[in-house]
C-alpha cells in the first residue's frame, strides 16, 4: 500500500478517536474551540477580511462553527469544486443556502471571492506546516495561485513528527488546533 494512503487511514481512524472523546463532552469540546481555535485566528488575521474555510465532513474540527463566530466580524466563504479547480463563495452561514457540490460535499452559491485567509482541512500536519489532505490536490492547487494566510486547522492528536513531501505539496503557514496554535512556518 502506497505509504501516504496508509497514513491517511491511521490519521483519520486516530482523528476519530479524538473527535469520539470530545463528544463525551461537547460543552468542553465547543468551549475549547471557541477559546482557543478561533481566538487564535482571529489574532492572526486582519479585521474585516474575507475568511475562506470548509464545510466540517465526519470528524473533522468544527469549521462551520468556526466560520459563525468569524462572521461576526469577518466576510466567510467556503470552497466551490469548479471544474479541478477550487473557488471560494461568500456564506451567509445558513445551512439552508448550500447545494451539494462534487463529492456531495455541501457548496455556497453566494458571488465568487478572493479571500486574504483560508482556513485548510486536513488529515495530518507536520513541523514544518505540511498538511496531508485527502488526496485530489485540490488545495495544494489554489494555494499556487493564492496570496491569502494558509491555515490548518485540527485536533492537536493530527500532528505528526514529518509528513513525506512531494513537489507539488504547499506549505501552510500556521496550524491552529482545539489547544491554539501548533506550528508556525519558519517565515512568519
Amino acid at each position: 500500500m502506497n505509504p501516504k494512503k496508509e497514513l491517511r487511514l491511521s490519521l483519520k481512524a486516530a482523528r476519530k478517536e479524538t473527535f469520539d472523546k470530545y463528544m463525551e463532552d461537547p460543552q468542553l469540546y465547543y468551549r475549547l474551540i471557541r477559546e482557543n481555535t478561533v481566538s487564535a485566528i482571529q489574532s492572526l488575521i486582519p479585521e474585516n477580511c474575507i475568511v475562506a474555510g470548509y464545510y466540517t465532513m465526519s470528524t473533522e474540527i468544527d469549521c462551520n462553527y468556526i466560520l459563525k463566530e468569524l462572521a461576526k466580524t469577518h466576510t466567510v466563504a467556503l470552497p466551490s469544486i469548479q471544474g479541478n479547480h477550487l473557488v471560494f463563495r461568500e456564506w451567509d452561514t445558513k445551512e439552508s443556502s448550500l447545494v451539494k457540490g462534487k463529492f456531495g460535499i455541501p457548496e455556497p452559491q453566494g458571488n465568487q471571492v478572493t479571500p486574504q485567509v483560508v482556513l485548510a482541512p486536513l488529515l495530518g500536519f507536520d513541523d514544518n506546516c505540511f498538511r496531508l489532505g485527502y488526496g485530489g490536490g485540490f488545495y495544494d492547487k489554489a494555494f499556487e495561485h493564492l496570496e491569502a494566510l494558509k491555515v490548518g486547522v485540527a485536533f492537536s492528536t493530527q500532528r505528526v513528527k514529518q509528513l513525506p513531501v512531494e513537489e507539488f505539496d504547499m506549505p501552510l503557514d500556521f496550524v491552529i488546533t482545539e489547544l491554539g496554535v501548533s506550528s508556525i512556518r519558519n517565515n512568519h
